[in-house]
């Protein structure tokens, strides 16, 4: 499968089977986030794979949401930024100062590369975002100075993807690309 059909394919798995993914899988999935590019190739980010029954199920105190909650996927990758070791750069714009600092951007940059490799290993998986930081950060006793930043279930899906693959609903190319400059339309 060329890239851009990857992209395509790519949907939100909300339902897993229980089966567990084989370890050549899980590691292809880590290794893409590893080779993810970061500003100045600092690699601001760290990932905790969650497979514990117990501690995935501790996960859903922290994102109640009820596709979570009935959900079981085999494995959780909670992945965290570390604003310490991430590239930061002071601009001056329009004689004002600013700090610009780029964990978020490295770490959400390997998280779809955690995605569409997930998607190639034939694996279904769903980016969190809205979770809440400080229950994910007391339950996996994740270090004060670090940032969680997603969790990504992945499994097998347990739903038809294929239901899912129509048109995506995404707006159209005129309206978010712009040529040479920006243009009232």
């Amino acid at each position: 499968m060329d890239f851009l059909e990857l992209c395509w394919k790519r949907r939100a798995i909300r339902k897993y089977r229980p089966d567990p993914i084989p370890p050549e899988n899980i590691r292809r999935v880590l290794e893409a986030a590893r080779q993810a590019p970061s500003a100045e190739n600092r690699q601001p980010w760290r990932f905790i794979v969650v497979t514990d029954p117990k501690i995935r199920a501790g996960l859903k105190i922290c994102y109640p949401r009820k596709w979570f909650l009935e959900s079981d996927p085999p494995m959780i990758i909670v992945a965290c930024g570390v604003p310490s070791e991430s590239w930061h750069k002071l601009n001056e714009f329009y004689g004002e100062e600013y700090f610009e600092d780029y964990w978020k951007v490295d770490v959400a940059i390997a998280c779809e590369h955690v995605v569409l490799a997930a998607e190639a290993e034939g694996l279904g998986s769903c980016w969190i975002g809205g979770f809440n930081e400080r229950c994910l950060k007391n339950l996996l006793q994740i270090p004060v100075e670090w940032r969680v930043v997603a969790m990504i279930p992945i499994g097998i899906p347990d739903e038809d993807p294929t239901e899912l693959r129509g048109e995506k609903d995404r707006m159209k190319m005129e309206k978010i690309v712009f040529w040479e400059k920006f243009q009232t339309r």
